[in-house]
């Protein structure tokens, strides 16, 4: 984890009246160090190497809560929910084949959200865009 991501952790948990507590470090550091998006049985078996006795509950909940406080973002797909320790805007690919999920850097389409406000003058709480493809792995085997 980022001293900034420790930082703003530690800052928003108390301003919240929430604690800083050493496993929702865990979990945050882990979902930010893994760089993948992980859904909450993914993490809780990558935090459990770590501390093998938190319960999966306190993952779900601490995901719930850091998703709350702005910390984590949540992407649903087909009912699934996936975690992303990434916060800035940004957007991803999604393989049809094996569900791997990548972030995608594609020049013009950070100001996406911006350019659809005035058209149609909703207002943009959060956006998200997942592109739909077959991985580099699963490209090779079909």
């Amino acid at each position: 984890m980022t001293a900034e991501s420790i930082l703003n952790l530690g800052e928003i948990t108390t301003q919240n009246s929430y604690r800083c507590s050493k496993q929702r470090n865990l979990i945050l550091d882990t979902l930010v160090e893994s760089k993948k998006h992980l859904n909450a049985q993914e993490l809780y078996e990558l935090v459990r190497k770590k501390r093998p006795k938190i319960s999966l509950g306190t993952v779900y909940r601490n995901l719930n809560l850091l998703q709350k406080l702005g910390l984590v973002n949540t992407i649903y797909h087909h009912g699934k929910k996936r975690y992303d320790g990434r916060l800035e805007t940004h957007y991803h690919i999604l393989c049809v084949n094996c569900d791997e999920m990548t972030d995608l850097e594609v020049d013009g389409l950070s100001d996406l959200g911006i350019q659809v406000d005035p058209k149609t003058r909703f207002r943009i709480l959060e956006n998200g865009l997942i592109f739909f493809g077959i991985c580099p792995t699963c490209h090779i085997e079909l």
